[in-house]
C-alpha cells in the first residue's frame, strides 16, 4: 500500500489484480477508485511494492519479478530467477527457484530460499529490472537432495534507508513441519541478519524464539517480531545498532 498524499490509501488486491484507492477521513475510508490490473493469469501476486505513484514491482509464483505501470496498464520489465541458474528447466524452477525480495526506492535485494545468497539489484530510470549477476547457481547441486532434507536459507527480507534485514533459517525443510509429520518436532527458530545497503554484514541476532516474520521500523531503527507459539498479540523488538 502507499499513502502518497496523506489523505488517500492505494492498495493492490494481489489475488484479484485490482488497484483500490480510498480517501481517508476521521471516521472511515471511502472507496474512490477501483481498477483492474491488465495482467495475464499468473496466480496471486506475491510480495508487492510501490516504486512511485504509478509503478509497482512484484514477484510471482512463476519465480519472476515484474515492474508494472498502473497508469498505462502495461508490464514494463520482467526478470526470472532462472537467469542466474545453470541449466534450469521449468520443473527445476518451480522446485528450487523460490525467493523473497524487498524494494526501497530504486534498490532491490533478492533473498534465495535454497541458496545462502542475497543478491542486489536496481530499478532503472526506465523502470527496467537490473540484477547484479553473481556466479551462476548450480541447479544440479540441489537436484540430488530429497526435498524434505533440502536446507532452507532465507524466508523473508526487508529493506530500509540504510539497512537490509534478512530472516535466516539454515535447517532442513522437514523441520518446518509439525509433529507427527516431522518426528523431530517443529522448529521455527530463525536468525536475523542485518547488513548495510552494500551487503556488508553488521550483526546477526539469534532470538531463540519461534517467529514467522520480521518487520523493520526504519524511523526508530527497530525490528519487530512475535513468537508463533507464545502470545500472538505481544510484539517483541530489537533495537538496531
Amino acid at each position: 500500500m502507499k499513502n502518497a498524499r496523506g489523505d488517500t490509501l492505494d492498495l493492490i488486491d494481489q489475488a484479484n489484480y485490482r488497484h483500490l484507492t480510498y480517501i481517508l477521513n476521521p471516521n472511515a475510508a471511502d472507496l474512490l477508485d477501483d481498477t483492474f490490473l491488465e495482467l495475464p493469469n499468473m496466480g496471486p501476486l506475491q510480495e508487492t511494492y510501490w516504486v512511485n505513484d504509478s509503478i509497482i514491482i512484484f514477484s510471482t509464483l512463476g519465480r519472476e519479478l515484474l515492474t508494472y505501470n498502473t497508469k498505462s496498464q502495461r508490464i514494463v520489465d520482467r526478470f526470472c530467477v532462472s537467469e542466474i541458474m545453470t541449466d534450469c528447466s521449468q520443473d527445476d524452477l518451480k522446485d528450487i527457484g523460490g525467493f523473497h525480495f524487498a524494494c526501497r526506492g530504486e534498490d532491490i535485494v533478492i533473498a534465495l530460499r535454497y541458496w545462502p545468497r542475497l543478491i542486489l539489484g536496481k530499478i532503472g530510470e526506465d523502470f527496467s529490472i537490473n540484477i547484479e549477476t553473481p556466479e551462476l547457481l548450480d541447479t544440479n547441486a540441489l537436484n540430488n537432495d530429497k526435498k524434505a532434507d533440502r536446507t532452507i536459507y532465507y524466508t523473508s527480507v526487508t529493506m530500509g534507508d540504510d539497512r537490509i534485514v534478512a530472516q535466516y533459517y539454515g535447517f532442513p525443510q522437514r523441520l518446518t513441519q509439525p509433529f507427527p509429520v516431522n518426528l523431530e518436532g517443529q522448529n521455527l527458530k530463525f536468525k536475523i541478519e542485518v547488513y548495510d545497503k552494500s551487503l556488508s554484514p553488521i550483526i546477526q541476532y539469534d532470538p531463540q524464539s519461534d517467529f514467522n516474520r520480521i518487520f523493520l521500523d526504519d524511523n526508530r531503527h527497530r525490528i519487530y517480531y512475535w513468537d508463533a507459539f507464545d502470545d500472538f498479540e505481544k510484539l517483541k523488538q530489537i533495537t538496531l545498532p
